[in-house]
């Protein structure tokens, strides 16, 4: 495969196209790429022969955490976990372990219920198969024709071992559709999750009346549990040591005057 290269007089810099395998940690020959993941990188090589790889989209899918937002959605319950993919308590990580994304059902901005405009990263026919987790932000949409829409996506990432979140009408969504029948769950109160479910939802013993629930790499919860939400898919993640996960959430549970006293 011919490769774009261009050199500086001083010889320090080559940039060359190399074919690379989203699957490998170095490149591989086009043959085998192009039989894969078809996936290109811009590779970048100096006078020493470093190679820093400037990874498009399509090569970190798997670090990226997924937000679904239908029209109506409920901006507040997806903030502290973002928030904590991608800040410490002091700044942006230069080097986050997750990258956060929108995905919704167009590439048009999708509106919450406080009416702000968010625009997306991907629309529900853009959006990658792969990335390290799927979470389902409540809101009112769950309620209309279009979250029909997201029942294969919740699909494809369970049988895929993805992490999957599902928060307020959300896990109300997840007991409709039948998703929750074989782990421990919880959302906003059995009686919804029966009157959602109907003959789709088959089990009410798994219920749990708690803020949030992590079971076989979902989690689950209630509208009011945000920061348990946002705690227990950290967990998932590995996204800090457990002992920060902890820490940023009784610093935001407890407030800094009642923790600090």
């Amino acid at each position: 495969m011919a490769a774009d290269v261009h050199h500086w007089d001083d010889g320090v810099f080559v940039r060359q196209v190399h074919v690379y395998d989203a699957g490998t940690s170095g490149d591989v020959g086009c043959d085998s790429i192009l039989k894969s993941s078809k996936k290109f990188v811009s590779l970048q090589v100096d006078r020493r022969g470093a190679i820093g790889a400037f990874l498009k989209e399509e090569l970190t899918m798997n670090n990226e955490i997924l937000y679904v937002l239908l029209p109506d959605f409920a901006e507040h319950e997806m903030v502290y976990l973002a928030e904590a993919v991608a800040s410490d308590e002091y700044a942006l990580k230069e080097n986050p372990k997750y990258v956060n994304k929108i995905v919704a059902p167009t590439m048009e901005p999708v509106k919450s219920i406080g009416g702000f405009r968010m625009l997306p990263d991907y629309s529900f026919d853009t959006m990658p198969e792969d990335y390290a987790a799927l979470v389902l932000v409540g809101g009112f949409g769950w309620t209309t024709p279009i979250a029909d829409k997201v029942v294969s996506i919740v699909k494809h990432a369970i049988e895929n071992g993805k992490i999957v979140g599902a928060i307020c009408n959300a896990s109300s969504f997840m007991a409709k559709h039948g998703f929750l029948n074989n782990i421990k769950h919880t959302g906003n109160g059995i009686e919804q999750l029966s009157s959602w479910g109907g003959e789709n939802y088959t089990n009410p013993d798994g219920y749990v009346n708690t803020q949030a629930v992590s079971d076989a790499n979902i989690v689950t919860a209630n509208g009011s549990a945000t920061l348990e939400f946002a705690k227990e898919l950290l967990l998932l993640l590995e996204n800090d040591t457990p002992e920060r996960i902890e820490m940023y959430y009784q610093f935001n549970k407890q407030g800094f005057c009642e923790l600090f006293k």
